[in-house]
């Protein structure tokens, strides 16, 4: 029936056939096996399938998904690293995209009928045989980046605090958490080419949290811990391995085994009034948290200044219902099985055009339970 390629870099399922790309001695084509028959590669134009994508370079990375999500509708994806191609038998072999490419097969996850996938200028998704679009003013429609370009400064902004290494954007690699919906991308910032950022888009939410790493990652892959739960497993360059799992104590470790304090935190971004002319005061918090044993501290920062950080102390009528911010404890043995809704209420007192307020708890395996702040404002009218 045909030898396999020899020394395929890529591999995917497409129809019951498997597709093998990154051929050393064929770098731009794409093979299909026949249907059913993994080992076989008749190149017979029949049985067997080989597809040409046009655009300049090497093939970089193929995926499959399902149109509507029918078993019966698959399409095949292949890239370039600037150029989109997509195969189906109905509708044969066509271009995506002439500028759109992805820089690393192991960025690509596929995720129901979705393909995600690192480009050179941001994080891209194929649905249902289309890249995720999004409506103009003038009404029309464009491709557009996930998170909606939230963050597209790290690719097009040089000099940019966070820029990512653009030399080095093959080296990237992705994995997919599906128990939670986070897609994961590691990947190297300007200035090294060791990895210890991760760029973590949340599905709940549809943008990016980063994550920093005290150690130079190489790999990431989805596996089960002892107790078959899903779990994301990490590999280091000194040999160790981390997990990242819902299922995971609430507490970091270190190489040693040994727990390290870290601080579960909240920061709302810098709020400020509709009218620039006018200044604000900031005053009561009213904050709602599940009942929880440990101190929870608030700070504030005024006029997108990092520079003005102020920590609150507030003591209240009956200390034993409710909270004093910054020293007291958050309903201590009062509340049966913890997880009873408590309010506290406490006063900000801070003049200026903006807020940012972080509320943070310190220590191992705590939970901080926050639900929601209501922060009291009152304006002052114009300064000048």
């Amino acid at each position: 029936n045909g030898t396999p390629p020899a020394s395929g870099k890529y591999l995917c399922e497409f129809d019951s056939a498997l597709v093998v790309a990154g051929i050393s001695t064929d770098k731009g084509a794409v093979y299909i096996s026949e249907k059913n028959i993994p080992d076989a590669f008749n190149n017979d134009g029949l049985t067997n399938t080989r597809l040409f994508p046009q655009g300049f370079g090497d093939i970089t990375g193929i995926a499959s998904a399902l149109f509507n999500d029918s078993e019966i509708f698959p399409y095949l994806v292949m890239f370039k690293m600037s150029s989109t191609h997509i195969y189906s038998v109905s509708g044969g072999l066509s271009v995506l995209s002439k500028e759109i490419g992805c820089v690393s097969h192991d960025t690509i996850v596929v995720e129901g009928g979705r393909i995600r996938f690192l480009s050179a200028d941001g994080w891209r998704e194929i649905e249902n045989g289309r890249f995720l679009m999004i409506k103009t003013r003038d009404g029309s429609r464009q491709i557009t980046t996930l998170g909606f370009g939230k963050i597209d400064d790290i690719f097009r902004s040089p000099g940019y605090a966070y820029e990512v290494n653009q030399a080095n954007l093959n080296t990237a690699f992705s994995v997919n958490y599906s128990k939670v919906g986070h897609y994961l991308t590691f990947l190297p910032e300007a200035g090294t080419t060791t990895i210890r950022k991760a760029y973590n888009f949340e599905r709940e939410v549809g943008g990016f949290r980063p994550f920093d790493f005290a150690h130079n990652l190489l790999c990431a892959f989805v596996g089960e811990d002892d107790s078959g739960l899903e779990t994301v497993y990490l590999g280091t360059d000194t040999g160790y391995f981390f997990t990242y799992s819902v299922s995971n104590d609430r507490v970091d470790q270190d190489v040693d085994g040994a727990d390290v304090v870290f601080d579960a935190y909240a920061i709302l971004a810098f709020m400020a009034g509709d009218d620039m002319d006018a200044t604000y005061n900031w005053g009561r918090l009213v904050v709602d948290a599940l009942s929880n044993a440990e101190d929870i501290t608030v700070k504030t920062w005024v006029n997108q200044n990092l520079g003005t950080l102020k920590s609150y102390t507030y003591e209240f009528p009956a200390p034993t219902s409710g909270f004093i911010l910054d020293t007291s404890a958050l309903d201590t043995d009062i509340l049966g099985d913890g997880r009873d809704l408590v309010r506290g209420y406490g006063d900000i007192n801070r003049v200026g055009y903006s807020i940012a307020i972080g509320l943070y708890l310190t220590g191992n395996d705590f939970n901080i339970g926050l639900r929601r702040a209501q922060l009291y404002v009152q304006k002052n009218g114009q300064p000048n």
